[in-house]
């Protein structure tokens, strides 16, 4: 700004404080404390339900068997990580954190360990319609989607 500059005594920094026409000045009331709640202790997050089995062999699935790569593991384990099936020796569960990769065959495998016995070794099954099958048989019928158009040869259900 332009102008004389005020001293310290100056009539205009003396003045008390305008108010504005809109509001009148408020006294000071003292402010009641809120009721500070706990918050409610975090739930159990819900079951992830897992979208309904595809009891066929897909169009990427044919592909991601046959080749080694981590992008092709990510996908069966999408596919078949924690479902249950039955065998002739009991229920087994695949697990959720990794596939086994056969040289031999050049195919991946499920690990799957009996359900009743954690502490039991993992056993190896192919990625194949025999598996497809235990699966869907063992899931109600719900949570089964089977295609009768696209299924290859030895893929009934």
């Amino acid at each position: 700004r332009r102008g004389p500059p005020q001293s310290p005594r100056s009539p205009a920094l003396d003045a008390p404080p305008r108010q504005s026409p809109r509001r009148p000045a408020k006294e000071a009331t003292p402010r009641k404390k809120a009721k500070v709640e706990a918050p409610p202790p975090p739930a159990a997050a819900p079951a992830k339900k897992k979208p309904p089995f595809r009891a066929f062999e897909e169009r990427w699935e044919r592909r991601a068997t046959h080749k080694r790569s981590a992008a092709a593991e990510k996908q069966l384990l999408a596919k078949y990580g924690g479902r249950e099936f039955r065998d002739d020796d009991g229920a087994y569960i695949i697990s959720t954190e990794n596939l086994e990769w056969s040289a031999e065959e050049g195919e991946w495998t499920v690990l799957a360990q009996k359900k009743r016995k954690k502490k039991e070794e993992y056993e190896g099954y192919v990625v194949n319609a025999q598996l497809r099958r235990m699966i869907a048989r063992s899931l109600p019928a719900r949570d089964v989607q089977r295609i009768v158009d696209d299924m290859t040869e030895g893929d009934e259900v």
